[in-house]
């Protein structure tokens, strides 16, 4: 190494080389090393980035897509071609004020998950999700004792199939969480209500659109749940009273999708805060649907060119 060795911070394999890294440099080594007979070699370790190093004791993990390490700005992924990508700028304010125990890589549902030993609130933790089909990011709190921190993580199948496999979290006192399927009804004394947001999402990147005209919510129905959805506009902190929009619904089995006409339009951009309140089950959401336009004087034409209605 071109480095003392006692500077060393992390090493992991990748599909193409093996990193080792420092808290200020990344260095590939490569090469099929010696064969059987002693015959070969590695490459010398080369320095492939400066100034994106590995904290030390932080996680890693090689996946097919790649390294991911935690570096002092965040979450960083080096591909199989040994490009650094800063992938996690999405949730940097996430991650500085968070530290990040875990990582792995969740096949069946196509996440790699980042656990961190505390949340928001005293109360939780919170998992940092990387969609590596959407390549999106996401995050959930989980609900905790305030002198509890989440100290591990792994998937685990007792059956050994890899669809059956369940995210088990290990807190410090030694209690383990495990990542359900199912539904327990625990009374109306411990209700939680589902509360997600979606961050700003541009009408201009949308096909060019110049206005937004609805919102539809896709959902699966279990039980009787009512709806509150915040519309904000024009990238204002969520829920500003002088550009926001508040619509609270009534969610029906019939139907399983609820639609919102939007008051303005032609805002910038909006974002979405849903929050599902439930005695039961309530519901399973599926995704956000938005129809988007450019002005409606741009389909119309002059009354003379208009066919009359018979």
């Amino acid at each position: 190494m071109p480095v003392d060795s006692s500077l060393i911070t992390a090493v992991e394999s990748n599909p193409n080389f093996l990193a080792v890294f420092t808290s200020d440099d990344v260095f590939v080594v490569s090469g099929d090393g010696p064969n059987n007979l002693g015959v070969g070699a590695f490459t010398r370790p080369n320095l492939l980035a400066g100034s994106q190093g590995a904290i030390k004791g932080s996680p890693h993990i090689s996946t097919v897509f790649g390294t991911f390490y935690v570096s002092e700005r965040g979450i960083y992924l080096i591909a199989p071609n040994g490009q650094i990508q800063y992938i996690g700028a999405a949730v940097e304010d996430l991650v500085d004020e968070r530290t990040i125990k875990a990582i792995d890589y969740f096949d069946a549902t196509n996440e790699i998950r980042f656990l961190c030993s505390t949340g928001e609130f005293d109360d939780g933790f919170t998992v940092i999700c990387y969609n590596t089909v959407f390549q999106q990011w996401y995050s959930w709190e989980v609900d905790k004792d305030s002198n509890q921190t989440a100290v591990g993580q792994c998937s685990y199948s007792p059956t050994g199939v890899t669809s059956e496999k369940y995210h088990n979290i290990l807190l410090s006192d030694g209690e383990m969480l495990r990542q359900g399927t199912g539904y327990t009804d625990r009374a109306a004394a411990e209700e939680y209500d589902m509360d997600f947001e979606i961050k700003n999402i541009s009408a201009a990147g949308l096909q060019g659109a110049q206005r937004i005209y609805r919102l539809m919510a896709l959902y699966d129905y279990h039980s009787s749940s009512a709806l509150n959805i915040t519309i904000t506009n024009d990238y204002k902190s969520t829920g500003a009273a002088s550009s926001s929009e508040q619509h609270i619904i009534t969610l029906a089995a019939d139907f399983e999708q609820a639609l919102v006409h939007l008051r303005n339009q032609k805002s910038t951009a909006i974002r979405a805060r849903f929050v599902v309140a439930a005695a039961g089950q309530g519901i399973s959401f599926n995704g956000l649907a938005l129809q988007v336009g450019v002005r409606p004087t741009a389909f119309k034409k002059p009354a003379a060119q208009i066919a009359p209605e018979a």
